[in-house]
């Protein structure tokens, strides 16, 4: 099983202070290694774990079901209290079956 997350920082703010009215800038983005798991009932439970630390997270698909593709993706966003930025989080779990992934997405997002 493969973890691979995306990390951007980005700001609705120009740099001026001025707000964008709906545009957003990119600040910087933080490449994250991918996290390869033994795809077993142990790999499932480090991946919940490891998700959990990473940030609070959203299924690209309501409700989430028992079978989530490989193509979902899950996003979690962490606004920063005095610079007036964003952290955005993507992660998509590759190399398991749909109802494992599933498992994830549900733990995930409770």
């Amino acid at each position: 099983m493969l973890i691979e997350a995306n990390k951007r920082t980005i700001s609705y703010y120009d740099e001026n202070g001025e707000w964008m009215d709906g545009d957003s800038r990119l600040i910087e983005e933080e490449c994250v290694p991918d996290f390869t798991l033994v795809d077993d009932d142990r790999g499932m439970i480090d991946a919940i774990q490891h998700l959990r630390r990473m940030e609070s997270f959203e299924s690209s698909i309501h409700p989430v079901s028992t079978h989530v593709r490989e193509w979902d993706w899950l996003t979690g966003r962490y606004e920063h209290p005095y610079e007036n930025t964003e952290l955005e989080t993507t992660v998509r779990i590759h190399d398991t079956d749909d109802i494992t992934r599933g498992i994830i997405f549900a733990a995930v997002t409770a």
